[in-house]
């Protein structure tokens, strides 16, 4: 027998595969070696090459690495990445959290079922075009391509889920003629109102995230059912968020729905195809800096802006008013190069620095190299460091004849690093504010961002909190702490009367805790950290639809209960006169505490005391209902974190129940504000001070 030639040891399809498959990788390895020495000599002289040589060594050293242990050890590695890209489809659910809200989880599976009948359409239509190109039987489908066709159909999914999320309609309603109706004749205490009549109300809303933001929206709703009609707005970070939408005549409830159903989940709008592919650009190599495509530049904060843009804002500038009515508009920010409060104006900017010395550049005087967007200065205004990248705006500013000609390089981020609550500008607006109307001086405000009153809608962090900070947590807080250094004491300014909506001020004084920590004595220190102080009387003249609202607000538990105790209430308080206020004082926080009122006021030792306050026990129970929901709205605001944004529809209503109850219960401060206000304008010697 002959025997049999041994066979040439020819490589297997395999092999021939794998071969390939290296090249390629090679290829792509060495193009970018050349193309990172090119960046590194455009960027920064050929000093920066050694390091990029270095640098692209270890990546090349690295792949190597990586290819080897692919070849021992995966000799079926498409099987192995076919096998991972089919977990995407969940995992991308769960990361982008689009599974807490049914309403989005329906518009992602509509995507995903687009995406993959269009790629089974492409897929028949290939294998159509190839069967009549080879009308023989010959089999050209390879293990290769049925591998590949699972990561083939779940891109065709994600590209999906984009374009039905770009189709969808989404942009919140807005209507600038709706600040006409808003008037103290319409309001729910129209008598008290009138004393709001011609002022200019100035209000500053404060950064804290979409908790803030949603607080805000429950103000700013509260306000309007009272008749007071804001003039301008101060905003920051998650306040300019809600801010910017309101001044171009968005709905605060509507906001506050769209909250609810998870529509602001920056989380799933990175994910999605046409943001996650420019998210690497410039592509920054680690270690050395250098940017692989310098002339493009893509970030986090440009995928917030679009995402406000097509939620709320709609392609809008910043501009003046568009109706005599809307409130005009200030954005914050903070400059990391000059340590300032920048506030973007319509037309300018107005500036404080560290020492408190305030400018305005308008018109000739700022000559910015960028324009922006509303949405992209909203974006600046809540760009938070780390999680979102610093913005560079060059600006040319008087005297142009300065070092660099004039030019200021300004690194802008999240506004609440130098002042959260906004109330800074506010003041410097009023201060630098011209005399005539309109005003053309450039080193000026305009007159209409002159405050009579002041709001402070504060939604920054809870301080005296136990907790553990770990990494952007750790930042967050701290940027918390430096932010509020300002916004949390609000001064008695002679010239304009300031009340302050928050809910850090209902919490025990964080000062107040350090020290009862070191005296276990007077309180428990377990329960310190858990206690709320809060304020209500029913008889420090609000009036009956003040009243009403607020309890209109209580949960429905309880809702019968108050109901009755407030008709009580009102019949008690109508068929006597004014008693006397500290024993009323005294005794309404005991009876709220103690809960048998009632009993106490029929056979208790006290009776005789009790029954000369005509409706104590009735307002003793009215602070019990409100005392227990606010401490319930209170823990909500604690329990939820500033860089939190699916707040789910409790969490969402409770946040915005609370700013609305705030406003409520200081309708007093705020219509002794207003008198305040008044007595002002007519310069009178002596005033009457907010309570």
């Amino acid at each position: 027998m002959t025997p049999t030639p041994p066979k040439s040891a020819e490589p297997t399809t395999d092999a021939r595969s794998g071969r390939r498959v290296a090249n390629v990788l090679w290829n792509i390895i060495g193009g970018l070696f050349v193309w990172l020495l090119i960046m590194a000599a455009y960027q920064g002289g050929w000093s920066t090459t050694s390091s990029a040589f270095i640098g692209v060594m270890l990546l090349v050293s690295f792949g190597g690495m990586l290819v080897g242990m692919g070849s021992r050890f995966l000799h079926r590695p498409m099987e192995v990445v076919a096998g991972v890209m089919m977990l995407a489809a969940p995992a991308w659910t769960y990361f982008a959290g689009t599974y807490r809200s049914w309403p989005q989880a329906l518009w992602d599976v509509l995507g995903i079922a687009v995406g993959a009948l269009a790629a089974l359409l492409v897929e028949r239509g290939w294998q159509a075009h190839r069967a009549r190109r080879v009308p023989s039987p010959v089999v050209t489908e390879g293990r290769l391509r049925d591998e590949l066709r699972p990561i083939g159909y779940l891109i065709a999914a994600w590209v999906g889920i984009t374009v039905v999320t770009l189709l969808r309609p989404s942009l919140l309603p807005s209507d600038p003629q709706r600040f006409a109706v808003i008037d103290v004749s319409r309001s729910i205490a129209a008598g008290e109102a009138q004393a709001f009549t011609g002022l200019r109300v100035g209000m500053a809303l404060s950064g804290g995230g979409y908790r803030a933001a949603v607080f805000h929206s429950g103000t700013l709703h509260a306000l309007e059912r009272l008749g007071v009609r804001v003039n301008h707005l101060s905003t920051v970070s998650g306040g300019s968020i809600i801010g910017s939408y309101y001044a171009i005549g968005g709905d605060p409830v509507a906001f506050k729905d769209a909250v609810a159903e998870g529509r602001f989940n920056l989380k799933r709008e990175l994910l999605l195809a046409h943001n996650a592919v420019r998210l690497p650009f410039p592509i920054r190599v680690p270690g050395i800096g250098v940017r692989l495509f310098p002339w493009y530049e893509y970030s986090r904060r440009d995928v917030q802006a679009g995402m406000l843009d097509r939620l709320l804002l709609d392609g809008r500038a910043h501009s003046a008013a568009p109706v005599p009515q809307a409130p005009n508009l200030i954005v914050n920010a903070t400059d990391l190069t000059f340590g300032l409060i920048v506030g973007f104006l319509p037309d300018g900017i107005l500036v404080q620095g560290p020492d408190g010395d305030v400018g305005v550049y308008r018109g000739a005087r700022y000559q910015p190299d960028a324009s922006f967007s509303l949405a992209e200065r909203v974006s600046i205004s809540g760009a938070f460091p780390l999680a979102f990248p610093s913005t560079g705006l060059g600006a040319r500013v008087e005297p142009f004849g300065a070092s660099g000609r004039g030019k200021r390089p300004l690194q802008l981020v999240d506004g609440g690093v130098a002042d959260n609550s906004g109330r800074e500008t506010l003041l410097n607006a009023n201060a630098v504010a011209c005399d005539s109307a309109p005003c053309s001086d450039s080193t000026h405000t305009d007159t209409r961002f002159v405050s009579d009153v002041m709001l402070v809608s504060d939604g920054g962090a809870i301080f005296g909190v136990n907790g553990e900070y770990v990494g952007i947590a750790q930042l967050s807080r701290a940027v918390d702490v430096g932010g509020a250094r300002n916004g949390l004491s609000v001064g008695r300014s002679k010239s304009t009367p300031t009340v302050q909506f928050s809910a850090q001020e209902a919490y025990l004084n964080p000062g107040m805790q350090f020290r009862l920590y070191q005296d276990p004595d007077s309180v428990n220190p377990s329960d310190a950290s858990k206690q709320w102080f809060v304020r209500f009387d029913p008889r420090d003249g609000y009036p009956d639809a003040v009243l009403t609202a607020i309890t209109d607000l209580l949960p429905d538990s309880t809702y019968p209960k108050v109901r009755t105790a407030l008709t009580a209430y009102r019949s008690a308080r109508s068929s006597v006169g004014v008693q006397d206020e500290r024993r009323w004082g005294y005794w309404l926080p005991r009876m709220a505490t103690d809960g048998n009122c009632d009993a106490e006021r029929a056979s208790g030792p006290n009776a005789t005391e009790l029954q000369g306050l005509a409706g104590i026990c009735e307002a003793a129970e009215l602070r019990r209902a409100f005392t227990a929901e606010l401490r319930v709205l209170l823990e909500a605001f604690r329990a939820t974190s500033t860089l939190e944004d699916q707040l789910g529809r409790v969490r969402t209503e409770q946040l915005f129940r609370l700013g609305q109850l705030l406003v409520y219960r200081d309708w007093p401060r705020m219509r002794d504000a207003s008198q305040q206000a008044q007595c002002i304008r007519t310069s009178r010697a002596e005033c009457p001070k907010i309570r």
